[in-house]
């Protein structure tokens, strides 16, 4: 009985309208659309003078608007679906990065601990080292003077011998002792 010319149009969305407002909620409320629709079954009466009509274009007009409501509430289920995709993305990034910064530093504490465990066993080598110089050096002194005081030909051929042994022995403990100096530093230095 209607032809689809006379039927009205889609609500004039203007921004102070509750159509508009409606439409621009996150989750948009049913009410502001009953409003609309009854407002434009109103002016459909009041023009046009048939009851039947408008209550057909009421039904129109509400199938209308509830159509428009699921689909503003399917988009807003895929925009919340989204943003939690978004957020588990930022957060697996944000735990990535934690993760590799905390192995970076367990990393550097390893190496930490490490190059001072070698500074130790450096300065333990170092002193044992040293005061096993010193102690060949005293030897060497009291032979030295043992070797003086000898007048036997064999003794001090023997002194003679033991005291080259001796100086032998400290040149490789004094060779050793560079040798670990400079391995220490390579190591620590890296």
């Amino acid at each position: 009985r209607i032809s689809n010319h006379l039927a009205p149009k889609a609500p004039n969305c203007e921004p102070d309208s509750p159509w508009a407002h409606a439409l621009s909620s996150t989750y948009p409320p049913t009410f502001y659309h009953r409003i609309t629709v009854s407002r434009y079954v109103d002016k459909w009466t009041f023009w046009h003078g048939d009851l039947e009509a408008a209550s057909w274009i009421s039904l129109l007009l509400e199938k209308s608007v509830e159509k428009e409501i699921e689909e503003e509430k399917l988009r807003w289920i895929q925009e919340e679906e989204e943003r939690l995709v978004n957020m588990r993305e930022s957060f697996q990034h944000f735990k990535e990065q934690l993760q590799q910064q905390q192995t970076m530093l367990d990393k550097r504490e390893a190496f930490l601990k490490e190059k001072m465990c070698l500074e130790k066993s450096k300065t333990k080598s170092q002193m044992e080292m040293s005061a096993r110089i010193s102690h060949l050096e005293q030897v060497l002194k009291e032979k030295s003077i043992d070797l003086e005081k000898t007048e036997n030909v064999d003794e001090k051929e023997a002194l003679r011998h033991e005291i080259q042994n001796l100086r032998r022995t400290r040149d490789c403990l004094v060779d050793q002792r560079c040798n670990l100096d400079e391995k220490f530093q390579k190591v620590i230095s890296n």
